[in-house]
């Protein structure tokens, strides 16, 4: 239950395309930062940036009580 209300919560989040594929790839597909760099075709470092803007954005916008 708690997870199809994140999951529901997450579509409202505003987040980039980049951003959205890179949480994707990263929390659901479970690969690490390098392969999702490789695979967003962008460094590991970006796409760390990209998680955590997604991160930030995520904790902003969605309460789970």
């Amino acid at each position: 239950k708690v997870i199809r209300k994140a999951k529901r919560a997450l579509k409202r989040v505003p987040l980039t395309e980049r951003q959205s594929h890179a949480v994707q790839l990263y929390y659901y597909e479970g690969k690490t930062q390098e392969e999702v760099g490789q695979i967003l075709g962008i460094s590991q470092q970006a796409a760390s940036y990209h998680l955590e803007l997604a991160r930030k954005k995520i904790e902003k916008h969605v309460t789970l009580d």
